[in-house]
């Protein structure tokens, strides 16, 4: 192909690439536009019943009512004393919207809430927990209780019917969870995620805002609702449970656990998301996490470390890239070597491309001919970028959630978890919005300079069109307008890792 058709390809590729983001931020956008306004959408229980009974109610309205505290070593929350609801909760290892108050979460409707039609009283109240009793306009009589553990933030939850006659009246539990942290909905995404152990340990994942209820059959393990950083967990002790997600508005997301029997006991987890605060709780199992999720975990135990060590999560990120680049540098010495074999060929390729200046296939055909007959590939450049690309994806899917990184800060960047953001424009830009971030605007420059030497030592000029776009300035363009939201941390990491790889390469000449 001529250098025309090459420009053209290239242009249409970066056009290609900035409309698909572009297209994506604006239907998200669309979807949210289309839902109700934020505020919480009144819950109707259409359940089947066997008798004229009022099926439990979540309340929707957060009631002015007198409230008590339960407190334990991570947790606080408050009930309230007429609905016996979980009204708000208090997370007291992490800061809030304001960094000298303790996280808060709460909305305008409880986070755990049962049926809403009972004149509830209090029978017991400690320290870390509380029970209620009361009866129905039916006559049924209903108990629930929270207890708090005394090392995790974790309640114990139970519920109980005690109905007259054949009543087929069961227990339901209701939880809401809205946004509690100081980040924008793109970078805070609300999800629900539910774990089925009859269905092959199949997770469920639905993203809000719902627009209709979504019923789980029943053998649930666990059901979460979280946002990036923090989430609630159900977990059925006997697995008693059927699970359906509600709509509940713009800024949060409900699910509705109905028992099967008229008792019912669950553990509820209201804490971080990642990993490994979950683990200590017992809620290791609440979130998918594949193969490459779990490497991921290893490299933030090794994150953990060197940041306990330094007393910096950006040098620990650093570190770790070294590290990384260098445990790979024998596949970067083997592109290197690929290049510098391609750069032999040039002449001859050259050759043969003035030779079929005319016919494009056989010229291909020779260069592919000659390329076997040596055992060079034109793509060899990009083996170091295939090798590391899977331990970076690694470490995306396991520091998205990566509690400690919130709020942690390196040079300029205030957050490691957030986008850079150096500062903002007074208008918004077509896919990078009105935030100027540095770090992937470097990241692009140093791979457009690693291109340009790769590109110097390679031969370039052999029709293949492919080989060029990928060697040529798209991927470093590409890479920058896909990084350009992704957190500091994680665009530091590959900065670092392309660094470190530019001064291998300049090593190897």
């Amino acid at each position: 192909m001529n250098n025309a058709t090459d420009k053209r390809l290239l242009i249409a590729a970066l056009l290609s690439s900035i409309m698909l983001v572009w297209y994506a931020k604006e239907l998200s956008r669309w979807q949210a536009s289309k839902q109700a306004s934020g505020k919480p959408v009144e819950i109707v229980d259409n359940r089947p019943t066997q008798t004229s009974l009022n099926q439990p109610a979540a309340a929707t309205i957060l009631k002015n009512e007198p409230n008590v505290s339960l407190t334990s070593k991570s947790l606080v929350v408050h009930v309230g004393t007429e609905t016996a609801s979980i009204t708000s909760a208090i997370l007291r290892d992490f800061k809030g919207t304001k960094k000298d108050e303790q996280l808060l979460i709460k909305g305008q409707a409880p986070l755990l809430a049962t049926a809403s039609n009972v004149a509830w009283e209090i029978q017991e109240q400690l320290p870390a927990r509380v029970s209620f009793s009361g009866a129905d306009p039916g006559g049924t009589i209903h108990t629930i209780s929270y207890e708090l553990d005394p090392e995790h933030p974790v309640i114990v939850v139970r519920a109980g019917v005690n109905s007259s006659g054949s009543s087929a009246a069961k227990p339901s539990i209701y939880g809401t969870w809205y946004r509690s942290d100081s980040l924008s909905g793109r970078q805070n995404q609300l999800e629900a995620d539910v774990l089925q152990i009859e269905n092959g340990g199949k997770h469920i994942i639905v993203r809000a805002p719902l627009r209709s209820p979504k019923i789980i059959s029943r053998g649930t393990d666990m059901a979460a609702l979280s946002e990036r950083y923090f989430c609630l967990i159900v977990d059925p002790v006997a697995n008693n449970a059927a699970i359906t997600l509600l709509p509940t508005g713009q800024d949060s997301i409900g699910l509705r656990a109905d028992a099967d029997t008229d008792q019912f006991q669950a553990r509820v987890y209201i804490g971080p998301r990642d990993y490994f605060n979950r683990n200590q709780a017992g809620f290791d199992k609440a979130f998918k996490i594949g193969v490459l999720g779990k490497i991921g975990l290893v490299l933030l135990l090794f994150v953990k470390w060197i940041a306990h060590v330094t007393g910096n999560y950006g040098v620990a990120i650093v570190i770790l890239s070294l590290g990384v680049t260098c445990l790979t540098a024998p596949f970067t010495m083997i592109g290197f070597r690929s290049m510098r074999k391609l750069q032999a060929l040039k002449p001859t390729l050259d050759k043969i491309m003035a030779d079929h200046k005319d016919d494009p296939k056989r010229a291909n055909a020779a260069v592919m001919a000659l390329y076997k007959e040596h055992k060079v590939s034109p793509l060899s450049g990009c083996l170091p970028l295939f090798v590391q690309m899977p331990v970076f994806i690694a470490l995306f899917q396991a520091i998205s959630h990566f509690t400690e990184l919130r709020g942690q800060p390196f040079l300029w960047i205030s957050d490691l978890s957030l986008p850079d953001r150096l500062f903002h424009l007074p208008y918004t830009m077509p896919v990078l919005g009105s935030e100027i971030n540095l770090l992937p605007v470097l990241m692009a420059i140093t791979m457009a300079v690693q291109t340009k030497m790769s590109q110097a030592s390679t031969a370039t000029s052999t029709g293949n069109s492919t080989a060029n776009m990928m060697s040529g300035p798209i991927m470093p363009i590409m890479f920058g307008v896909m990084f350009y939201h992704f957190p500091a941390g994680l665009v530091l990491y590959w900065l670092t890792n392309s660094l470190t790889s530019l001064a291998w390469y300049r090593l190897a000449k």
